[in-house]
C-alpha cells in the first residue's frame, strides 16, 4: 500500500481529509506544514488513526513512498518551500503528485534532467491522438459534475457520489482531469485534453472514442465525469477559459444527468432555473441539480488575484439554506448528498443500463 506525505498541508486541504477513507490502495501517512503556518489544530483523525501535523519535511518524507504537493490559497516562496523538497524527492526516487498551479514556475528552477525525471514521474495516459472521422453514441448513462466559476469542490462531490452508488451495488467509472484522481480509483482524463497543440475537433472525437472504449471494455452501469474548467467567468474584469473544456465534453458525449456546483451567494431556486437554461443553451449540457457549497465569493480578492477566492462558512449555516421540498437544490454535506443520490438513481432507472435492485 502506498503511503502518502501531504505537503505543504494547509486549511485548503481539509476537504480531502474527509475523503481519506475512500483512497484506493494508499493512505495518508504524514501531514507536513512549514513551521508557523497552522495556528490551532495540529492533529487530524484519518481512518481511525490520529496524525499529528509535522514541520519536518525531511524527517517525514523517509516514512513515505509518495509525496503529494498540494495547492495553497496564497502564493508561497517556491525557492524556500517547494524547490528543495522537489529536488530531494527526485534524488531519493519518491513518487510525486504535483497538484499546485505553479508548475511552470517550478520547472524554471529545475535542471533539464530533473524536469525530464519529474515529467516521467507524472506519466501520461492515452497520449496518442488518432485521426478518427466519426463519433459513437454512448449508451451508458453519463453524469456531469460542473463548476459554475471554478475553485469549488467538484472532485470531492464526485468521490462521494461514486462511492455511494458503488455501495448500492452498481458498477461506476469516474473520469477527472485532476492528476491525483487515481488515488481515489478515478481515471485520469487523457493528456491531450489539456494540450494546446491538439485541435478542439480532435479532442472531441478522440474523447468520444475513449469513452466508447470504456463502455465496451469495462461495461459500467454509470460513467461520472468531473467536467474540467468553469462554465462562466465570474466578472468581465476576470479572464477565464471561456468554458472551452465544458464545451468539448458536451460535444464528445451528451450527458443524461447534470449537477451544478455553486457558492451559497447564488444558491436559490430562481438562479437554478436561470443557470440551467443558460447552460443548456450555451453548452447543450443538461443540469438537473444544483449543489450549494459552504462558501461565498470574496469579490475583492478574486479580482485582485485573478482567480476565484472564497470565504468558508460555518456548518451551522446549513439550516438557513435547507430546502428539502425542492428536489433540484442540495447542500454539499453527507445527509443531503444521500438525498441527491437517491434522486439521481431514480432518475437514471429510466435508462437501460441502471436497473433497480
Amino acid at each position: 500500500m502506498e503511503k502518502i506525505l501531504v505537503y505543504p498541508f494547509n486549511y485548503e486541504f481539509l476537504s480531502f481529509i474527509n475523503q481519506s477513507d475512500k483512497l484506493y490502495d494508499c493512505e495518508i501517512n504524514s501531514l507536513v506544514s512549514p513551521k508557523g503556518w497552522l495556528e490551532d489544530k495540529n492533529q487530524y483523525k484519518l481512518n481511525n488513526k490520529l496524525i499529528e501535523v509535522s514541520d519536518s519535511f525531511y524527517e517525514e518524507v523517509n516514512k513515505n513512498s509518495l509525496v503529494w504537493f498540494v495547492e495553497t490559497l496564497h502564493d508561497i516562496d517556491l525557492e524556500k518551500y517547494i524547490v528543495p523538497q522537489i529536488k530531494y524527492c527526485l534524488e531519493t526516487n519518491k513518487k510525486i503528485i504535483y497538484s499546485r498551479n505553479d508548475i511552470d514556475l517550478l520547472l524554471e528552477h529545475l535542471t533539464e534532467s530533473e524536469v525530464n525525471k519529474l515529467k516521467y514521474n507524472f506519466g501520461d495516459n492515452y497520449d496518442t491522438v488518432e485521426n478518427f472521422y466519426s463519433t459513437y453514441k454512448i449508451i451508458t448513462p453519463v453524469v456531469f459534475i460542473c463548476d459554475a466559476f471554478g475553485g469549488l469542490e467538484t472532485f470531492n462531490l464526485q468521490v462521494e457520489l461514486i462511492n455511494n452508488i458503488k455501495n448500492r451495488g452498481y458498477s461506476v467509472v469516474g473520469l477527472s482531469n485532476k492528476n491525483y484522481s487515481h488515488l481515489f480509483d478515478i481515471k485520469k482524463m487523457p493528456s491531450y485534453i489539456n494540450s494546446e497543440k491538439v485541435s478542439m475537433k480532435r479532442k472531441i472525437i478522440n474523447f468520444n472514442h475513449y469513452l466508447k472504449d470504456i463502455e465496451r471494455e469495462l461495461k459500467p452501469d454509470l460513467i461520472v465525469i468531473e467536467v474540467p474548467g468553469e462554465l462562466f467567468s465570474y466578472s468581465p474584469k476576470m479572464l477565464s477559459n471561456f468554458g472551452l473544456k465544458p464545451f468539448e465534453m458536451s460535444y464528445a458525449v451528451q450527458n443524461d444527468c447534470g449537477i451544478l456546483c455553486v457558492p451559497l451567494d447564488i444558491y436559490d431556486s430562481s438562479n437554478y432555473e436561470i443557470l440551467s437554461d443558460a447552460i443548456k443553451n450555451k453548452f447543450g449540457i443538461n443540469i438537473d441539480y444544483m449543489i450549494g457549497e459552504r462558501k461565498v465569493v470574496d469579490s475583492y480578492e478574486t479580482e485582485i488575484r485573478q482567480q476565484m477566492v472564497y470565504v468558508h462558512l460555518d456548518e451551522d449555516i446549513d439550516n438557513n439554506y435547507m430546502n428539502l421540498t425542492n428536489d433540484k437544490l442540495y447542500l454539499n454535506f453527507s445527509s443531503d448528498i444521500n438525498r441527491l443520490i437517491d434522486n439521481i438513481v431514480n432518475q437514471l432507472k429510466m435508462y437501460a443500463s441502471i436497473i433497480s435492485v
